[in-house]
């Protein structure tokens, strides 16, 4: 009451025996407010009925006859204090609208007490209690001194105690000891059984507690000698081999640390699990929070506002200890999923004490300890992202998170940390929050494929029924290489999941994401939520063309059968298609350039069937790169050797080049050169690259970037011999119609014809569809449906080459067609007079080589 010099506060009790309707009750309560010009509430015991149930849950309802608008639950707890009981993971409210009775449904885990309904409306509560009495589960410890039963060291017995953190009664026993009785604890002598050649001690620590039986067991190991055991080693004693082995933490700290001798007696890594005591405190206050005793905005904002100072602290972190912060944004992800909380201060108190976790110690533990760890982790930021309303909030920034907010404006674009983001959707709100340095840790089940880009998750709430969608420009972390795959993702299930992603290739720098709601994600109405986290992964390695090998490796054997054919059939010809000078040349040029295809087809076949034993023998994948290299190499300059001949001929008719001159030239250019550049490649990249001349992966020559690798030194020799011969081969077409053009008259399917028959026969032997290799070296196979064709081309064309070389070097050439005949036709069985005429010349031509 006001007045008199200040406020006066008067409690006023009053015994009732009477029936009395609470809207008469609040009309009076009305009329003497404004006649006292005070506050006055009445609350009530004894008008509302409370009954307790017990089934598979605890239930305890309140009834009342009057209509009520609120109605709420509360807990007074050992220490009598009473905090408020809302929805959680161990309890549920139901309080129907208006409010005439509420039921309050509890685990049989939940805490014992007074439990307290209030049925409220305007200034008057009508309230009932009840106690509930539940068994408080006994905290059993058990420890052995010493922690091994060493036999070893004549060592005849153990201190084995059991310990009770809630003083039960309990009995401790060992096999072939006295049993011992206590309620605190206790210690029992054990003898250690050596001479039964037992491998370990069992223990056992039973407490009988409203008729139901704890208990708990201890297994002492028993090193006996033989057995295999770790030396003790700073601070950790000796231990049995298979055994773990135990430390206590410190006074700073609860739990312990472990440490494992495996069987080949070396100790395992330090599993530390020591948490500081303000950080145990902190989870288990989340964790009532969670499980719904005193789940209120206002006790969120509290624990939120300690996390940050505890996080705050300069001190070395555990990897326990992480795991407890995030075990501790769990639980209140798990409590504002079920109060609403409303609040930027909060917000901000949740994106510090995130970025501070984040940026903690995470190197110890194994992998799949850590993957674990990070995926409770992204759930709960981003479940508490959705959870955690706010409004007036333009956004918040630290060091590895920065968040924003929009109410209107949703559709425009807008930036954070470097990653342009576009919302196709009519959400009233869009909170967004970057992540960095938290996508490597992320469980990854896409094989062969690393983090690229940072995480953006993103919490949306609309009142209208429509899908959405979300378009990123990610940043990548490192330029794609080429043929290399981006692949967007979408936290799902606790995994990547590339469902409802799709990468639109634009460049090296960045990944374009364009990612949407599912059916079943589509948002249904008012004040309907929904929330992704989104990243990019690229592949380690270039992605593989389906059919590809395949088309390879049969391309390859099409190709090994005939050249070796080819080359049988020009030793066999020789003498008859090379009288002229020009005929030598070219047919020189031939069985070298099929007789080096054929050994670089071989070369490269056996590297394929045999990769795994090439890995394992640096040495024979060394000696295929550079067979591949030299083979390749000589063949192309042999190439080279016969399109200058034709080249030479053709501008200088009435200047032949002689045998003597072209056999010189031949040599250097088809064999020196190519042997020259190998070696000089391999010693360059060996002596001053650290062995970088080949890939061990395919064994063959090395890119590193652009003028960078030892594939450089086949491309570029290689890249100007199939210029010359493009060049060459122009040269043959003009000539070859030149006669045609000033006779005056022209044929157009004879002209077609004839250059057909150009390309046809000159194409394999210049080895002009390598020309598409630079193509398929410079386009990306990721960028659509022609650098595919392109790459299909030219393992087509290259492959089956062997098999082009000897339909146009034999099917083409009409002389080397007649002798052939003519050999086929001297082994037929009739001995004819023709037979017996060529017979000396079969035997003096094959035998040329």
């Amino acid at each position: 009451m006001s007045g008199y010099g200040g406020d006066v506060s008067v409690n006023v009790s009053v015994t009732l025996n009477a029936v009395f309707q609470t809207a008469q009750l609040q009309k009076l309560i009305n009329d003497l407010q404004v006649k006292l010009t005070a506050d006055i509430t009445v609350e009530s015991e004894g008008i509302v009925e409370i009954k307790l149930s017990e089934k598979e849950q605890y239930e305890l309802s309140c009834d009342l006859e009057d209509e009520m608008k609120v109605c709420s639950w509360s807990l007074k707890n050992k220490d009598n204090k009473e905090i408020v009981v809302g929805e959680g993971a161990e309890t549920e409210i139901r309080c129907p609208s208006p409010c005439y009775n509420t039921m309050l449904v509890l685990e049989k885990n939940a805490r014992a007490g007074w439990y307290t309904c209030r049925l409220t409306s305007d200034s008057i509560s009508h309230k009932a209690s009840v106690k509930l009495n539940i068994p408080e589960p006994p905290v059993i410890i058990m420890k052995s001194k010493p922690q091994t039963a060493d036999c070893t060291e004549g060592l005849e017995s153990i201190n084995v105690s059991c310990k009770m953190a809630n003083d039960f009664n309990f009995t401790l026993s060992c096999p072939d000891n006295d049993v011992k009785t206590g309620n605190a604890e206790e210690s029992l002598i054990v003898d250690i059984p050596c001479k039964d050649k037992l491998d370990s001690l069992k223990c056992t620590c039973n407490v009988t507690h409203y008729d139901e039986t704890y208990s708990q067991n201890l297994e002492v190991p028993v090193l006996k000698s033989g057995d295999s055991f770790c030396v003790s080693e700073n601070g950790w004693p000796k231990t049995k081999a298979g055994s773990t082995a135990t430390q206590s933490c410190g006074p700073e700290r609860v739990g312990n640390k472990s440490r494992t001798c495996d069987e080949n007696e070396d100790w395992g890594s330090v599993f530390n699990y020591c948490v500081r005591k303000d950080v145990d405190n902190l989870l288990k206050s989340a964790m009532d929070i969670a499980k719904g005793y005193g789940n209120t905005p206002e006790e969120v904002g509290n624990i939120f506002s300690v996390m940050t100072n505890v996080t705050n602290l300069e001190y070395e972190a555990t990897l326990a200890d992480v795991e407890a912060f995030i075990n501790t944004l769990g639980a209140l992800n798990t409590a504002t999923s079920n109060i609403e909380v409303i609040g930027d201060s909060v917000m901000t108190d949740f994106i510090e004490s995130a970025t501070n976790v984040l940026s903690m110690d995470w190197s110890d533990g194994n992998k799949t300890y850590k993957e674990n760890l990070s995926a409770n982790y992204l759930q709960s930021v981003e479940g508490l992202l959705q959870n955690i309303q706010v409004n007036q909030s333009s956004g918040y920034s630290t060091t590895l998170m920065q968040f924003q907010v929009r109410q209107k404006d949703i559709k425009y674009p807008r930036t954070i940390f470097d990653i342009s983001l576009r919302l196709s959707t009519s959400a009233s709100q869009a909170k967004i929050l970057a992540i960095k340095n938290l996508s490597e840790l992320l469980p990854n089940r896409f094989l062969d494929t690393e983090s690229s880009s940072i995480v953006v998750a993103v919490a949306l709430q609309s009142n209208k029924s429509e899908p959405s969608g979300i378009n990123l420009e990610f940043p990548l972390k490192k330029k794609k290489p080429r043929n290399h795959e981006i692949i967007c993702v979408r936290w799902q299930n606790s995994m990547w999941d590339k469902e409802g992603c799709e990468w639109k290739p634009r460049n090296n720098s960045h990944a374009t994401c364009d990612c949407y709601l599912k059916g079943g994600e589509t948002m249904t109405g008012k004040n309907s939520r929904v929330r992704m986290s989104l990243s990019t992964l690229m592949s380690k390695s270039p992605i593989e063309l389906p059919g590809l090998e395949e088309i390879t490796l049969a391309g390859l054997g099409a190709s090994i059968c005939s050249l070796v054919i080819f080359v049988f059939v020009e030793c066999l010809v020789w003498k008859a298609v090379t009288k002229t000078d020009i005929a030598f040349f070219r047919h020189t040029a031939l069985v070298n350039i099929a007789t080096f295809l054929l050994l670089a087809n071989v070369s490269f076949l056996v590297t394929s069937l045999i990769q795994d034993l090439t890995q394992q023998h640096p040495t024979m994948c060394l000696v295929l790169a550079l067979a591949k290299h030299l083979f390749y190499l000589v063949m192309f300059f042999w190439m080279f050797s016969l399109s200058m001949i034709l080249l030479h001929q053709l501008m200088f008719v009435f200047s032949p080049v002689m045998r003597k001159t072209f056999f010189f030239v031949s040599i250097f250019t088809g064999y020196i050169c190519p042997m020259v550049t190998v070696s000089v490649t391999y010693m360059y990249y060996h002596l001053t690259h650290d062995g970088s001349y080949y890939d061990p992966h395919t064994c063959w020559l090395k890119y590193d970037a652009v003028l960078q690798g030892s594939i450089h030194a086949f491309l570029l020799p290689v890249g100007v011999i199939v210029l010359i011969n493009l060049f060459t081969m122009v040269k043959v077409i003009v000539t070859h119609l030149r006669p045609q053009v000033s006779a005056g008259t022209v044929d157009e399917r004879e002209i077609a014809k004839s250059i057909l028959k150009v390309i046809a026969i000159l194409t394999p032997v210049f080895g002009v569809s390598w020309a598409l290799g630079f193509l398929v070296f410079v386009l990306d196979v990721t960028d659509g449906i022609l650098p595919k064709m392109v790459s299909y081309a030219f393992t087509i064309t290259t492959s089956l080459q062997g098999l082009f070389i000897l339909l146009t070097g034999i099917l083409g050439e009409i002389k080397v067609q007649n002798e052939v005949s003519k050999c086929v036709s001297c082994v037929k069985p009739e001995r004819s007079e023709s037979t017996r005429n060529c017979t000396p010349s079969i035997k003096k031509n094959s035998s040329l080589f």
